[in-house]
């Protein structure tokens, strides 16, 4: 704690210094005619040029108002502390006008380009804000060997034709570049990380992406169409671009993005940490099959497309499993869908059949916003494994004996008891081990009578979601493993029970993961047998009277066996 406040004070004593040696300015306007104002601002012009003699600390940063100007930062820093709608370099209705050799910090904006024509922006450095750089109602602006880090967004243009950002870096953030209804962007040259949208294009035909470098993160084309893309990597692998093709194959690649095609196979890809893994947009009667995807924002994407069939594939630890976005009479069968945060996500797509597949522990196994007249199974022979769903398969034939119910108007009939694919579930399987107790203590013997109380331990690698009970020839049904009730205490995971049987008794436990895996432990417990009850004794009853009728009836006894032997002897 002392540490912790040591350490805030040394951050606030460094923040204070930081002010010390930068320009308190609360705006500066490079006027129309090419005054500066205010006339004291650390701002030296020389002709065209404008350039900053000091760093400067600012709440609305600098507005340039001027055509045909250069801004020079001349390596200094322009701060600002966050006023919402703040910009660091503001441009309105420019044209010809050029921003370079700054560092910009601490804006909602870093540079806001409005109405302007002809500007470039060139070796900046911004970070902090909520948009690096966001160009609106804007041509020919081009942004260029320049570093982008720890904002919110980092490049955006909106209605700008013509757009184009060039050999810069880009880290973190929402979006890396994102153009949209800008017809004609390019992107070429660029080092873009850990985005959730590496590029991300809306309604930008005619556009280019060409020779960028995207780690962790990726590329997604929503109806921008026309596209030249070629030779981009996403985490040291090719990204897949096809448009406009026919029986082509994909076999290796860090993303596979396939545009208004037909009959494609991509198989066997194994992508990783990037925006959509597989994307088929507006593709008809391709194939997905022996595909990973883990880590990344949407696994497999299926945008207006139709006939496709997707089976087989891993999914697992992405933000969404699988997802159809008004895409109709698609099949996907066969594939894990492991610690998602959505499973299988169906946004206005009908017709589809979703069958075979398991859906392993995910936040939320599928999500429905409308569409109609999917098929979750294939009658008896069953549907899909769901583990969000308890239910009991009493006659063993793999189908649990109450249906699931995915969403409303869509019913799974048939769920399966356990998933299928084992060999893709992750290792080991569940497992067990019983500790018995009474009173507190760990036991192997009890009284008759005595509460035991059988408490479980549990392991594996996916979570355990049942347990259940034998207690001699007590058998407990299934509770949930996280559910207080009928004598299982969740919190505690222990199960209390008076056994009914004296003797050797054994106690058995069984435990259910995510997958329907079952794992079982055991241990022995002897219950003594109940002790006889005494017969009852006289009131006022003594030792020593007892003795005494004793003795007296022996000696009674005696001669009554004397006399016998008498009376027999006479009689003969």
């Amino acid at each position: 704690m002392v540490k912790a406040v040591w350490l805030a004070v040394l951050l606030a004593l460094l923040a204070q210094l930081a002010l010390a040696e930068c320009v308190q300015v609360e705006k500066i306007i490079i006027e129309r005619g090419g005054s500066v104002e205010p006339p004291d601002a650390p701002v030296e012009r020389v002709g065209d040029v404008y350039r900053l003699t000091a760093s400067i600390c600012s709440r609305r940063g600098i507005v340039v108002e001027a055509s045909n100007v250069v801004i020079d930062g001349g390596g200094f820093t322009l701060a600002g502390s966050k006023l919402p709608g703040s910009a660091g370099i503001a441009l309105v209705l420019v044209s010809n006008a050029t921003v370079r050799n700054l560092s910009v910090s601490d804006f909602y904006y870093g540079v806001r380009v409005e109405f302007s024509d002809e500007i470039r922006l060139e070796a900046l450095h911004v970070s902090g804000c909520a948009e690096g750089v966001s160009i609106a109602n804007s041509t020919r602006v081009r942004v260029a060997l320049s570093r982008f880090k720890g904002n919110v967004a980092g490049v955006s243009a909106l209605h700008s034709g013509g757009f184009e950002v060039s050999h810069c870096a880009i880290e973190g953030g929402l979006w890396g570049v994102f153009a949209s209804h800008s017809p004609g962007s390019r992107v070429g040259g660029c080092a873009i990380s850990n985005s959730s949208w590496g590029v991300l294009l809306l309604a930008s035909p005619r556009s280019a992406l060409v020779g960028n470098a995207l780690e962790g993160t990726g590329f997604y084309p929503f109806e921008s169409f026309d596209l030249i893309v070629a030779n981009n990597t996403v985490n040291g692998r090719p990204l897949a671009y096809l448009e406009g093709v026919k029986g082509v194959v994909v076999e290796d690649a860090g993303q596979v993005v396939v545009v208004r095609s037909n009959r494609v196979s991509v198989i066997g890809v194994n992508a990783s940490r990037t925006s959509v893994g597989v994307a088929l947009i507006r593709t008809n009667n391709s194939l997905v099959e022996g595909c990973s995807v883990v880590g990344s924002r949407w696994s497999v994407l299926l945008h207006s497309a139709a006939g496709n069939l997707v089976r087989n594939c891993t999914l697992a630890g992405n933000e969404v499993g699988l997802y159809l976005f008004e895409s109709t009479a698609n099949e996907l069968s066969g594939n894990l869908l492991l610690f998602n945060g959505v499973g299988l996500r169906l946004v206005g797509s009908s017709g589809n059949a979703v069958w075979g597949n398991c859906f392993v522990a995910n936040r939320a196994e599928a999500e429905l916003a409308g569409g109609q007249g999917n098929a979750w199974d294939r009658g008896p022979r069953g549907g899909n494994y769901w583990s969000a769903h308890y239910a009991e398969d009493v006659d063993g034939d793999g189908v649990l004996d109450q249906p699931y119910r995915v969403g409303a108007g869509n019913v799974d009939r048939y769920p399966l008891a356990a998933c299928p694919l084992a060999l893709k579930l992750p290792e080991p399987a569940p497992s067990c081990r019983l500790r018995l107790e009474a009173n507190g203590s760990e036991v192997s013997e009890v009284e008759w009578g005595t509460t035991v109380v059988v408490r479980v331990q549990a392991g594996g690698a996916l979570p355990v979601r049942a347990v259940r009970f034998e207690v001699g020839n007590l058998t407990a049904g299934w509770f949930k493993w996280d559910r207080s009730e009928g004598g299982w205490d969740a919190l505690m995971k222990a199960f209390a029970v008076k056994p009914q049987t004296a003797g050797a008794i054994t106690v058995k436990a069984q435990v259910r993961d995510a997958a329907g895996r079952l794992g079982a432990c055991g241990a022995e417990l002897r219950v003594k047998p109940p002790p006889q009850p005494e017969a009852s004794r006289p009131a006022g009853w003594r030792p020593e009277t007892a003795i005494a009728a004793a003795a007296l009836l022996a000696l009674l006894a005696v001669a009554l066996a004397a006399k016998l032997r008498k009376r027999a002897k006479s009689s003969r």
